[in-house]
């Protein structure tokens, strides 16, 4: 399995508005300013603020050093004595398996942001700004909640979650719009990332395959593609491809028609809803949007899809 560059591509799955991204200032100076770089918990769904939570190994109980890398199927957090795994169980739920290590989620809360403790193992955050809240639930460990209210939010948030006796530590964190259903996770690390394996590498053999050169570029550039794919959500009526999880988190009508084109060499039914998106918000003048996403329809500027202006440019020539 290939390494992602984590430091340019995030980490998320097919149907998921949810990415794990490593932030660096220089890239992301706007949306850190005021915190520290490092792994944090993203939504892209276009509206508030992306960042969620900052993902701080623990070792005892403490941050400690770490290194990371990132597969199609997990990140995982290296420390002296002890590994974390984090991928995702579905589209809302982060799963995370820690061996000798925990986890802090780190939050800085701004008005009417809170955390409130709802039995030993579980807890519910509230992080208004990014229009979600969050459910986070201890499977395997123990969980410290340290979240003090002030005169509107919490004035900060820690949730620790830390390993039992035995070393090991497996918890669920799930996003949630509304009300939150009572439900039970499989939170089983192996069995997750060995289900995203076989997706990820039947997606890639729909294609063809590249001149050997070429290989490690294609498989990078096809991951991109899988894991920007987002499920139907509000204006969102069927699936579509982010232009970017980390900046360009809307369904751009130009961009997806070059995605299609891409998708078409091995997923024609994807490559479908890259074009048919657009339309299924045509007005009856026939002007399409700029762009789309789960709140929001850019009407101001319009773009024909690059593909239908390529078919008229071959006829003319014809």
């Amino acid at each position: 399995m290939f390494q992602i560059p984590m430091e340019k591509v995030s980490f998320s799955i097919p149907g998921s508005y949810l990415t794990l991204r490593f932030m660096r200032r220089a890239w992301f100076g706007r949306e850190l300013e005021g915190l520290p770089e490092g792994v944090y918990l993203r939504l892209v769904h276009s509206i508030g603020r992306p960042l969620c939570f900052r993902l701080i190994p623990l070792k005892n109980g403490e941050p400690c050093p770490y290194t990371a890398q990132c597969m199609p199927d997990c990140m995982v957090f290296t420390a002296e004595g002890g590994m974390l795994r984090c991928s995702f169980e579905d589209g809302d739920t982060l799963i995370v398996h820690g061996e000798g290590l925990g986890l802090r989620l780190d939050m800085p809360p701004v008005t009417y942001e809170y955390a409130e403790p709802l039995t030993q193992t579980r807890c519910h955050i509230n992080t208004s700004a990014s229009r979600a809240q969050f459910m986070i639930s201890v499977i395997q460990g123990q969980m410290l909640l340290d979240a003090p209210y002030g005169q509107q939010c919490s004035e900060y948030i820690h949730c620790d979650l830390t390993p039992d006796e035995g070393g090991v530590m497996r918890a669920a964190v799930e996003a949630f719009t509304t009300v939150w259903q009572e439900r039970s996770y499989l939170c089983d690390m192996d069995a997750t990332c060995r289900h995203l394996r076989i997706k990820f590498n039947d997606f890639c053999e729909r294609f063809p395959t590249p001149p050997e050169r070429y290989r490690e570029a294609m498989q990078l550039a096809l991951y991109i593609l899988w894991s920007s794919v987002v499920a139907p959500r509000g204006h969102l009526k069927r699936r579509g491809v982010l232009m970017s999880n980390s900046w360009m988190t809307n369904v751009w009508m130009w961009d997806s028609a070059i995605n299609a084109m891409a998708l078409s060499m091995g997923d024609a039914e994807l490559a479908f809803d890259q074009l048919a998106v657009a339309f299924d918000h045509q007005q009856e003048t026939g002007l399409i949007p700029d762009y789309i996403n789960p709140h929001d329809i850019m009407w101001n500027f319009t773009k024909p899809p690059v593909c239908y202006r390529r078919s008229i440019i071959d006829r003319e020539r014809r």
